[in-house]
């Protein structure tokens, strides 16, 4: 009853991103997005210590608009971005090749980019618990254990990311969509499910004739009362922009792994399309399914 609320101004919030965006396109032009508000830089052009750049470009941000950053400076990507979260919220973590063992390895796992909560427990069940666990554990067990992410899981602990960033001008493809909400109460059955998912897929349906695509692939992600929280997804062997295809494989997802027997009700879903495909493109046709 004494909750006070304050309203978002989503506008000012973008408004400060792109004013950001402006001042890092006076040390490179290579600039790539991690949503509104992160940004990799690529300043090796600069010619100039990566500390001195940071803290400029940090002291710059700060007098001109107004606000601190936290900037991660280091030799990658993954370890840029993991050392923009280790002090907030107005200072510079460097991360050098030579001191990254004895800065980040002792840092849990859940600390490193890609690492989510799923992947944290199946981390801990083998004991892997710090970032320097990833590192020192033999590759074809985190392949084992996490498919091919395991591999990217391990080259990222060991500092042998070597992702390139992109050029600010350059927009990298759409590969997924998705859109997903929270219930106003619990979903307690299949009907209640289908509801929310057929509005769901139909918006997601919809971005994908917009942009001009289809897609090969059909996910979703159900987050249960308990906050526990599943994901599934499967290939489609013709590509949609139909809503009603992709609930219908969305909620055949769901009732393959969804036991209302054991688990309890569902309190969020979110639908997604992957493997994305121009709408124009031709291909084949499986004849006996179309005929069915």
């Amino acid at each position: 009853p004494s909750l006070i609320t304050v309203p978002p101004h989503y506008s000012i919030y973008l408004d400060y991103s792109k004013r950001a965006k402006r001042i890092y396109e006076r040390y490179t032009d290579r600039i790539e997005s991690f949503g509104i508000d992160e940004c990799w830089l690529d300043v090796t052009c600069a010619r100039r210590k990566l500390e001195d750049i940071s803290e400029e470009i940090r002291h710059t941000i700060k007098h001109e608009l107004g606000i601190t950053v936290s900037i991660g400076a280091s030799f990658n990507k993954i370890f840029a971005k993991l050392g923009s979260d280790m002090k907030k919220p107005d200072a510079v973590t460097l991360i050098t090749e030579d001191n990254f063992r004895d800065k980040i390895w002792k840092l849990p796992a859940a600390d490193l980019l890609f690492v989510g909560k799923n992947c944290t427990r199946k981390l801990e069940v083998h004991g892997i618990e710090t970032i320097g666990d990833i590192a020192k554990t033999p590759v074809d067990s985190l392949e084992g254990w996490l498919g091919c992410r395991g591999r990217d899981l391990w080259m990222y602990a060991n500092g042998l990311d070597k992702t390139p960033i992109d050029f600010y001008w350059n927009k990298p493809p759409v590969k997924s969509l998705s859109n997903g909400t929270t219930a106003y109460r619990d979903l307690m059955n299949n009907d209640d499910v289908h509801i929310l998912t057929a509005a769901l897929s139909e918006s997601v349906a919809a971005r994908l004739r917009r942009i001009g695509s289809k897609a090969m692939g059909v996910s979703i992600n159900v987050r249960d009362s308990k906050l526990r929280t599943y994901t599934r997804q499967c290939k489609l062997r013709i590509p949609t922009s139909d809503g009603v295809t992709v609930s219908e494989y969305a909620m055949k997802l769901f009732q393959d792994s969804y036991n209302w027997d054991k688990d309890t009700a569902v309190r969020s879903i979110s639908v997604g399309v992957y493997d994305l495909c121009d709408e124009r493109s031709a291909m084949q046709l499986d004849f006996l399914s179309v005929i069915v």
